[in-house]
């Protein structure tokens, strides 16, 4: 909700929600392909941290924390038996994420993740640029991956994950990394945090006021 409300038209944090969305779209939209919108956007999470981690943005370990959250889910797909490579590159080329940062030749705008819970943000925009020719490096990974998963009845059986990097309770400790990092969501998820506070502290300071100037005091009747 603090998202949508700071940025109503996802426009800037709200573009996060685009995750996985730019591959996933662009599978669900080519000839022959069948998942569910929510499946395809699970699947798109693969290739963007195939992405990410050939970028040097997400580490080896970070990566594997991130897929095994991907292959819990399973998701299913339906692929014709032709290559769709190009077709999918093509939907990828006109997402609409395009327009928020300015075109750089042979680039590709992505939503891309550092770790589990922590989103890159190269710009207000979140959005960077990854190379054409490993954009389509990361969408034939990932055909690749999900055919063999369907032949195999089940991703777990081809990208088993290793549940070695959560702890006992679930819950992922992030190792520290050599990566050279670019700042993540948090700091504008803390400033927008801090906004809604002042905002609140400024109506409840005001709706004091205001009654304490307006609330009737029963004084009793004065004596003659």
């Amino acid at each position: 909700a603090i998202f949508l409300r700071h940025a109503p038209k996802e426009k800037t944090l709200a573009l996060l929600f685009e995750y996985g969305h730019t591959v996933g779209h662009a599978l669900e939209l080519s000839a022959g392909v069948y998942t569910s919108h929510g499946e395809g956007v699970t699947i798109g999470m693969l290739a963007a941290s195939y992405m990410s981690n050939a970028m040097g943005i997400m580490s080896d370990v970070d990566r594997t924390a991130h897929d095994a959250l991907v292959i819990a889910l399973d998701p299913k797909i339906r692929l014709p038996a032709h290559d769709i490579t190009e077709e999918v590159l093509e939907k990828v080329m006109h997402d609409n994420k395009r327009g928020y940062v300015p075109e750089r030749e042979g680039h590709c705008p992505f939503i891309l993740n550092q770790r589990v819970g922590e989103m890159h943000a190269p710009n207000k925009f979140y959005l960077e640029y990854v190379p054409v020719h490993l954009v389509r490096e990361a969408i034939v990974w990932t055909v690749d991956t999900m055919r063999k998963a369907t032949t195999a009845g089940s991703l777990r059986d081809i990208l088993a994950p290793d549940v070695t990097v959560y702890s006992d309770n679930g819950l992922y400790d992030a190792p520290e990394s050599s990566l050279s990092r670019a700042p993540t969501q948090l700091k504008a998820l803390s400033e927008m945090l801090e906004s809604d506070m002042r905002i609140s502290d400024g109506k409840e300071t005001r709706n004091g006021s205001v009654n304490g100037t307006t609330s009737p005091t029963s004084t009793g009747p004065t004596a003659a």
